[in-house]
């Protein structure tokens, strides 16, 4: 099996300092250069992680651009040895062109970043590089495709013939870390089974698509539960924005919030089997015209059951015996700290390693024999450790675990990693 990564290489210039400079000043720092990029970084994770020997056969490959240069060489090197395998047709070499470069100025504490971006002349993957590709040999033992959302059209191309083409079903995930502001990444978000986001970008985006903002709706009555009401309007809306485009597929989305020294929460909206929509109100109404219920309710330390009822308020005109129509929701929420051995020295690339920690459990560490909550659970927390290693290091990709560090730290099995990752990792303090 395979997991195809499609998206972003750059250089990373890293800059740290003990507290960011004032204009015209001068300051001492330490410099560190590496490979970057979303795509690339998330890449290496999953590679390093993999090299070992039950999954042998199982490769990560790179979809991206890079420049024929000096630079290029020295990023394909790094590439190479972090285990990504760069076989597929569209992992392609420019010719003539620079590399994108990125100078990251980071300082701790509080940990913040500062980047400057230098697009460079390497340019995206574009649809005519996909001209003669078989993406029958691109999709070949492919079981995963993951995007970062960069190179916008070819990656939305690929999960189109994912979705549509392919007879063995592929699990797609998206990195939405800035909004592209096209139809072909609003498209991108909609045919997308796992979102991976933050907690403050997801929410623009949707008010941008809506026209409205979807939390004014929501009351909050319980203040320890508001930012998880909010996160399950945001998947209610994901869901119902897909639902609402024809050439999407409108099932239940799995959302995945990172938020720092506060860990990480996944929420998806729980379908009955059977379970049909009702003509009730349209996310497109107009926010005035719709009103909504959401109840939480602790179910344990790690999961939160949420009931949506969405009502459709009736105009000033209407009929007494108008029917309200009337639409019931409801959403699981699992939540995880951050580990309680995370070593902060540069947050660089932290993301990325959590969604390669993510999506390499998801595909290799699903239990047949437990819940899909505890299945959940340690996703979510294996994630979470990848990350909190990752943090341990300068840059990006320098502190990635190894297959052999899984072992040390967490065990040789599942159930050892499961026990493990239990005790490292404190209540998320919902």
């Amino acid at each position: 099996m395979s997991i195809l990564i499609v998206g972003a290489t750059t250089l990373d210039r890293l800059l740290h300092v003990t507290q960011y400079p004032t204009a015209d000043s001068k300051t001492s720092c330490t410099t560190y250069e590496s490979g970057g990029g979303n795509a690339a970084n998330t890449a290496s994770a999953l590679a390093r992680i993999q090299i070992q020997p039950h999954l042998k056969g199982s490769e990560v490959k790179l979809l991206s651009k890079v420049s024929n240069d000096q630079t290029g060489d020295v990023l394909v090197k790094e590439l190479q040895e972090y285990g990504v395998d760069l076989s597929c047709p569209l992992f392609i070499r420019s010719q003539g062109t620079n590399s994108v470069v990125t100078v990251v100025v980071t300082n701790s504490p509080p940990h913040t970043r500062t980047c400057f971006f230098d697009a460079g002349t390497v340019g995206t993957l574009t649809l005519s590089d996909l001209r003669n590709i078989n993406l029958d040999v691109v999709f070949e033992n492919a079981t995963h495709l993951h995007s970062d959302t960069r190179h916008t059209e070819v990656a939305l191309h690929l999960v189109r013939a994912a979705k549509y083409q392919q007879s063995v079903p592929i699990a797609i995930s998206v990195d939405v870390e800035r909004d592209r502001l096209t139809k072909d990444f609003d498209e991108l978000i909609d045919l997308s089974d796992i979102i991976f986001t933050n907690e403050l970008l997801m929410l623009p985006i949707l008010t941008r698509r809506l026209g409205y903002n979807p939390f004014d709706s929501i009351k909050c009555d319980e203040r320890k539960f508001c930012f998880h009401l909010n996160v399950a309007m945001l998947c209610y809306c994901l869901r119902s924005t897909a639902t609402s485009n024809s050439s999407s597929i409108g099932t239940s989305k799995e959302l995945i919030v990172t938020r720092g020294e506060l860990g990480a929460i996944r929420c998806v909206m729980v379908i009955p089997l059977g379970w049909k929509e009702s003509n009730g109100p349209s996310i497109h109404e107009t926010n005035k015209l719709l009103t909504h219920t959401m109840v939480a309710t602790q179910a344990s330390n790690s999961i939160i059951r949420i009931a949506h009822t969405v009502q459709q308020l009736l105009p000033e005109n209407a009929m007494i015996n108008s029917a309200i129509p009337v639409q019931q929701y409801e959403y699981i929420i699992h939540t995880v700290g951050p580990p309680k051995v995370a070593k902060i020295v540069d947050t660089t690339g932290a993301g990325d390693a959590f969604i390669a920690g993510y999506i390499f459990s998801k595909n290799y560490l699903s239990r047949a024999d437990v819940s899909e909550d505890a299945d959940t659970i340690l996703n979510l927390q294996f994630a979470s450790w990848v990350a909190g290693k990752k943090l341990a290091g300068a840059g990006a990709r320098k502190a990635l675990p190894t297959w052999e560090e899984v072992r040390k730290e967490l065990g040789s099995n599942v159930e050892e990693m499961s026990d493990s990752l239990r005790k490292l990792m404190p209540d998320s303090g919902i």
